[in-house]
């Protein structure tokens, strides 16, 4: 394929649906989506995102997925948010049919593990968005990942700020 179909083609291209995707904005603050779930992944993922936001806080939201794969790769769990200046963990990402019922906490025990402050523990997905706001500052680079259902936690947080009109701001960007 020529470099001129290359270049073409690459002017049209908009991404990949949740890799490194661009959401939108809360308030001023960038939100990205992500698919990774695997520790090599989240890694990678954040080491690419602190090279594009080199001056940013990044506040990292991750749904770890599938209990059965969290365990068996939990050390590496615990040492793939190193890229992270806040991280809100949410409980794990159970798959219908695919999990086994544990009583381990294993959600909890990860929070535990991970050597990262500040680092959040939320049970809810309903709850991130209240620990974001807690703890969200300006220029923040907002990261939600997982396979799991986290997506829809981005989608919101650009939703609800859709309408948020300031005093003084012109209407026509609304």
């Amino acid at each position: 394929v020529s470099f001129e179909v290359c270049q073409k083609s690459l002017e049209k291209f908009s991404g990949t649906w949740r890799r490194f995707e661009k959401v939108g904005l809360a308030g001023e603050n960038v939100i990205f989506s992500d698919y990774a779930h695997h520790p090599t992944e989240i890694e990678s993922t954040l080491k690419a995102f602190k090279e594009f936001y080199p001056k940013n806080r990044l506040l990292v939201v991750f749904q770890p997925h599938q209990r059965q794969r969290t365990k068996k790769l939990f050390d590496e769990f615990t040492r793939c948010f190193d890229h992270s200046d806040v991280l809100i963990l949410a409980d794990i990402y159970d798959v219908a049919g695919r999990e086994e019922d544990e009583e381990e906490d294993l959600g909890f025990n990860l929070s535990q593990a991970i050597n990262k402050k500040p680092l959040f523990f939320v049970r809810n997905l309903d709850d991130i968005s209240k620990v974001i706001d807690e703890e969200v500052r300006e220029d923040d680079v907002i990261i939600i990942m997982g396979a799991g259902t986290i997506d829809s936690v981005s989608r919101k947080l650009v939703n609800k700020n859709d309408l948020v009109i300031k005093e003084e701001e012109p209407l026509s960007k609304h």
